[in-house]
């Protein structure tokens, strides 16, 4: 018995409708997701190994690292606009101040899809921390926010944009990051209290004909420069590269603030180089256990990860280098003890933000292998169809 035509055709919209829905399932995959609220609390924050509740701080962050951060979020900053060989021309400021400057620099990778909208997510939602200071929603309700973000890439032809136009461009945007550098020293150099940061970074980069949204070197490299008087002088030259998903919590424990339970980002360590070594002991050890936990309510497995094995091992020797501070031991030994306690809490962190990644993209190979085998059905359909059919895909 043959169907009819209205009926193969419903069935071939329905068919449409799936790929359509297993399509945006695999290319927006929903992001890992603590069991616990999403609203992380300085009261949830885990004491430091063995440090005695007799300890005033033993439960709390560490005093902010800066009172004013100062984020400079450019669309589509490829990472050799800054650092690559034109990089003297495109950003003649910017460059300077990476080279000469009290500065860090970082290839930041972001992952697909290379768009604004979750990019940004990434970077900031994810962290939620913005929603941690009590005036922000009455600040970001003003008309003034509309108006704010510039547009400088204007072209008549988005893909092909004439090489003079975006050389103008990109030193405009030179000029701002120079702008808002000098408006935060004369903002510290008033206040007179705890440095300020500047963040220029990018959403996503894109291709050599100015496309964006794929997995391309081009489009998923972003520069990452983090500056402010607090950092030595030294050559950035040579930036090295991180995850773009390590700038929330970085931010997050820079500003005293807890790290969101769904990030699965690692701190990077140049932000910390200046606090003392039980302050940046206490800062990764805050990163690990909060990553444990996330690795812990995702994984049934967890405790097979070598990260999350790693981390326990850190977490003890860090107990046994805080029983020795705390007895006034002051002598060289603590301090290589100290700083090999850190290298193992490097370790772990790399090894459960990798493992958190890689859990989330086996989810997405099975949505791929699926969406493989609806797409030679669909074909297959398509093949046997005697009339015109409209295809979606």
């Amino acid at each position: 018995m043959r169907l009819s035509s209205s009926v193969f055709a419903a069935v071939c919209l329905l068919i449409e409708l799936l790929g359509i829905a297993l399509f945006l399932r695999g290319f927006f995959p929903v992001p890992i997701k603590s069991s616990l609220s999403t609203k992380s609390k300085l009261s949830d924050l885990p004491a430091e190994p063995h440090a005695g509740s007799s300890q005033p701080n033993s439960t709390k962050v560490p005093s902010p690292l800066f009172k004013r951060v100062v984020i400079v979020l450019i669309d589509a900053l490829r990472e050799d606009f800054v650092f690559g060989p034109n990089g003297k021309r495109f950003m003649p400021y910017t460059r300077h101040i990476v080279e000469r400057g009290s500065s860090h620099s970082f290839i930041a990778k972001a992952r697909p899809p290379t768009v604004t909208m979750p990019r940004i997510k990434v970077s900031l939602k994810m962290n939620r921390i913005l929603f941690m200071y009590p005036t922000v929603s009455s600040e970001l309700s003003l008309c003034t926010w509309t108006e704010f973000p510039f547009h400088l890439f204007i072209f008549s032809s988005p893909a092909n944009p004439p090489p003079s136009m975006v050389v103008k461009c990109v030193c405009a945007l030179s000029v701002l990051v120079l702008c808002c550098f000098d408006t935060c020293r004369v903002l510290q150099e008033s206040e007179g209290s705890l440095p300020n940061l500047l963040v220029l970074c990018g959403d996503h980069g894109m291709s050599e004909t100015g496309s964006h949204g794929g997995s391309s070197e081009p489009e998923v490299s972003t520069p990452l420069v983090l500056i402010s008087p607090a950092f030595q002088r030294k050559d950035c030259s040579h930036p090295g590269v991180v995850e773009q998903v390590d700038l929330p919590p970085t931010l997050a424990l820079a500003l005293a603030l807890p790290i969101s339970q769904n990030s699965v980002g690692r701190l990077i360590p140049a932000m910390f180089e200046e606090a003392s070594l039980r302050e940046q002991l206490r800062f990764f050890h805050i990163n690990g256990h909060q990553l444990s936990s996330l690795l812990r309510d995702s994984n049934p497995n967890f405790h097979k990860e070598d990260g999350y094995e790693q981390f326990r091992v850190a977490e003890k020797a860090h107990g046994n280098w805080m029983k020795l501070y705390m007895e006034g031991n002051a002598s060289e030994v603590l301090g290589n003890m100290g700083k090999k306690v850190l290298k193992q809490y490097l370790e772990a962190l790399q090894a459960m933000s990798a493992a958190l990644s890689k859990h989330q993209c086996k989810k997405s190979l099975f949505q791929g292998i699926l969406k493989s085998f609806y797409w030679s059905v669909h074909q297959e359909i398509l093949e046997q169809c005697k009339g015109p059919f409209l295809t979606l895909i």
